[in-house]
């Protein structure tokens, strides 16, 4: 039995579809200056803007509907997505360059930054899709498993936005507000190894 579940109403990132509609968002590629299409930084990030050289806006979506697969079980049910599909996407329209910041650290310095935060929501994106695919959740109705699926989705989703947040912090930490090009650079060739897996 399929059931194609269009409310997913336990998973948050669901509610970023909506966002990421009107939004200018592209898929994983090397950045330009022109992808920073926002003329201040996203007022809700809190973000302290005289000291940045950029900010990304990434996001992960699920491709909607989730087509849930539920199949009799031993005494029940059991549900899973084993076509999950997940984008990292950045917001063009929200992602800024601070242009008052001139002196800062060169431009080619906080381009490599940013392609760095971009492919950590890349790499996000592709763990929570493989992790999703493998989810299973049982229930003594349909409608159990599909609830428990549905849970288990947002368990990851908190789980993948925990992680990757930890990720960028640390990255941040050993990059942001400092210029250290040899660090940078092992950062990104880091991604660039786990993107090519």
């Amino acid at each position: 039995m399929s059931l194609r579940a269009c409310d997913v109403t336990g998973l948050v990132l669901v509610a970023l579809i909506a966002t990421a509609a009107r939004a200018d968002t592209i898929a994983y590629r090397s950045l330009s200056r022109s992808d920073f299409r926002a003329e201040a930084p996203p007022a809700e990030r809190n973000v302290d803007a005289e000291h940045m050289g950029a900010y990304t806006c990434g996001r992960l979506i699920p491709e909607e509907p989730i087509a849930i697969r539920i199949e009799p079980a031993s005494g029940g049910f059991v549900a899973h997505a084993p076509t999950l599909r997940v984008r990292g996407v950045m917001d063009r329209s929200c992602s800024w360059w601070n242009d008052a910041l001139r002196n800062a650290q060169p431009a080619a310095y906080i381009l490599q930054h940013e392609q760095i935060h971009f492919a950590l929501i890349e790499l996000a994106a592709r763990g929570m899709e493989t992790r999703g695919r493998a989810l299973e959740a049982r229930g003594a109705t349909i409608e159990a498993a599909h609830a428990a699926f549905q849970q288990a989705l947002d368990v990851l989703h908190r789980d993948t936005a925990t992680a990757v947040q930890r990720r960028s912090d640390e990255f941040d930490r050993d990059t942001s507000g400092v210029y250290r090009p040899g660090v940078q650079q092992r950062w990104y060739d880091r991604v660039a190894a786990e993107l090519a897996r």
